[in-house]
């Protein structure tokens, strides 16, 4: 998704990190806790691999979700939602009340 120069509203800003077609899906699958990349892709069909790693880095590059090797030496990736990412969605519903 490209970004604009935000403008300083609050809800600007969350649209600008979760208002694209396919990451508010990809913090819905992370919920559920880490996830390696290919399964994302398969629980995202019809995603393809190009688009779910951009969404990640800029998720990544937003805060939302942390890239992490699963082992020493390992070249396999998983993503996590970060504290801040899960201490959001927690208080969305009474911010919306």
């Amino acid at each position: 998704m490209k970004r604009r120069e935000l403008d300083g509203c609050p809800i600007t800003g969350a649209l600008q990190m979760l208002g694209d077609k396919w990451t508010m899906l990809v913090v819905r699958e992370l919920l559920g806790g880490p996830k390696r990349t290919m399964e994302l892709l398969n629980s995202l069909f019809p995603i393809s691999s190009r688009t779910l790693v951009q969404r990640l880095r800029d998720m990544e590059n937003d805060r939302i979700v942390e890239r992490a090797r699963l082992a020493i030496g390992s070249d396999a990736l998983q993503a996590i939602l970060t504290f801040i990412a899960l201490q959001r969605q927690a208080e969305l519903p009474q911010r919306l009340e």
